[in-house]
């Protein structure tokens, strides 16, 4: 009997579904996609959301999947059971070292509705497909919070109810078996920790040809010391498995911990898009904004002591000119903490002005900025460039 290879992300994740539509399936393992999201956006033939691969190019975004073994000539019931929404397109995975050319039904563009939603039937099979092949916590959740319709097609709803029933019994043994051996194998342990290195990789700027090791080390910088804690169990775990084969910890425990992990890197990856080097010169920057504006407030006060007692001089002679800085210094103090801070603001308000068009125009665009912003103020000396200027910022 030839045979093929399928990659399924989808209602086909459990081999007791796919085997009722393709008999001669088997498992062959665990794998996944980076740079991909799933996604219920492929119209089914029944008019609701069916799945699909939707690629992104973001390591970020990973689609977890097995891939199976079966007969050529069965791949016939499988294109009818999938409909004519999809079209075949074939991939590359590695499995424990080995690679593998895979099959997969990705939806054809004319067939791809962001509005529709599953019914819950078919987002149950996917999730219950998900949890017998031990996804992490995270993913299934992310497919549990998609949104569904019930199916009002009664005869269409008891059909997919009861396969919903084995499904879970299934799940059940599955579990019940597994107790005797809950140690992580080293394929899942390999699996979970390329994924963070991933993401190491993505968001925080460590080279992707380093090893888990080396990017936990650069990137430590950016972590508190309780996701350290959890690195260094998981890079134990990883070394005990790659020794071992199996690592010794409960599968659950190690799920939760790798959940922690993850929800903690995702959430400092959109704390810290920017680069390390881009977020030290800003604060720089802002610091150096907020020096400029307190010097430019205690100048402006400097000067206005100075020009009072001058004027008191030039019209009342020494007498005037005492009594005028007296009053003049006297309103500075009063006044001094407001118009520091107002010019403090002012400072930090042009160093967001052109952080802003550095990050978004280029330094080109920053400096045209400035030069308008001085071309506002000393327009008089400049001619028609003030008009220029002047209508540039009130543009702006």
């Amino acid at each position: 009997m030839e045979k093929m290879y399928y990659f399924a992300y989808g209602s086909n994740l459990h081999p007791l579904r796919l085997q009722r539509r393709v008999p001669s399936a088997e498992l062959i393992g665990f794998s996944q996609l980076s740079g991909y999201q799933l996604r219920f956006h492929a119209e089914g033939m029944d008019q609701s959301g069916k799945c699909n691969l939707l690629k992104t190019g973001a390591s970020l975004d990973v689609v977890y999947g097995v891939v199976y073994s079966m007969a050529v000539d069965e791949q016939p019931a499988l294109d009818a059971c999938e409909g004519p929404a999809y079209g075949v397109d074939t991939l590359t995975l590695t499995i424990r070292d080995r690679q593998y050319e895979c099959l997969v039904y990705l939806a054809r563009d004319p067939h791809i509705d962001e509005q529709l939603e599953p019914y819950d039937w078919y987002k149950e099979i996917v999730m219950l497909g998900a949890q017998y092949q031990q996804f992490p916590n995270h993913y299934v959740n992310v497919i549990s919070s998609i949104p569904c319709k019930e199916d009002g097609l009664h005869d269409r709803v008891v059909s997919h109810r009861q396969l919903i029933q084995d499904l879970r019994r299934a799940n059940q043994s599955k579990l019940a078996h597994d107790k005797d051996d809950r140690r992580v194998g080293i394929d899942t342990v390999r699996d979970y920790c390329d994924r963070i290195g991933s993401i190491l990789a993505e968001a925080y700027g460590v080279p992707k040809d380093a090893d888990l090791v080396e990017k936990l080390q650069l990137a430590g910088k950016h972590f508190d010391q309780y996701c350290i804690d959890r690195l260094r169990e998981l890079r134990f775990y990883h070394d005990q498995a790659i020794n071992h084969a199996r690592a010794d910890i409960d599968g659950a425990e190690f799920t939760k911990i790798y959940d922690d992990v993850i929800g903690y890197l995702l959430t400092r990856a959109e704390q810290i898009k920017e680069p390390p080097q881009r977020m030290a010169l800003s604060k720089l920057a802002y610091r150096a904004a907020e020096s400029l504006g307190t010097l430019a407030g205690v100048t402006a006060m400097f000067a206005a002591i100075v020009a009072g007692t001058y004027f008191g001089y030039k019209y009342f002679d020494y007498g005037g000119a005492f009594f005028a800085f007296l009053v003049v210094f006297i309103i500075s103090g009063l006044l001094i903490k407001p118009v520091l801070l107002l010019f403090k603001w002012l400072g930090m308000l042009v160093a967001v002005v052109v952080e802003q068009a550095l990050r978004h125009y280029g330094i080109s665009s920053a400096i045209l900025i400035i030069l308008m912003i001085a071309g506002y103020f000393y327009g008089q000396q400049w001619g028609f460039a003030a008009f220029i200027s002047r209508f540039a910022v009130a543009g702006l």
